[in-house]
């Protein structure tokens, strides 16, 4: 039986390092003024695409959390962001998911929305 890469092996250790890396990630895309998210776009497209359950469960989770009359907003910004993203890393469709996120952080601006940031200790659980 061959020998399973390291990388498996310890994410398999440490279930949590891939969850806490997308919301350290998606949290700086969220709540910090950056004029130009492709250096954020890049890895979370990443992993995004290794853990969609995980991403489905916090941004459930993420609207949940929003007063009421935030969440229909979040919502529709939140599921525009995978349109026409293909489970894929070729370049076309990182490009198209970096259009996205610049489309949802235009979105949320336009429209006057400011998040209610999740506690730390949210729990995520799958």
């Amino acid at each position: 039986m061959p020998k399973q890469h390291w990388l498996l092996s310890y994410l398999t250790q440490y279930p949590n390092v891939l969850p806490y890396l997308f919301t350290a990630n998606f949290s700086a895309v969220l709540f910090e003024e950056r004029q130009n998210q492709w250096s954020l776009s890049r890895p979370l497209l990443c992993l995004i695409l290794l853990n969609p359950d995980y991403w489905e469960q916090y941004t459930r989770n993420l609207v949940l959390y929003q007063l009421p009359e935030r969440r229909d907003i979040l919502a529709k910004a939140l599921s525009s962001l995978m349109q026409d993203v293909e489970i894929s890393l070729i370049s076309k469709n990182r490009d198209r998911f970096t259009q996205n996120l610049s489309t949802f952080k235009r979105e949320l601006t336009n429209d006057n929305v400011i998040l209610v940031v999740p506690p730390m200790d949210m729990k995520m659980t799958m």
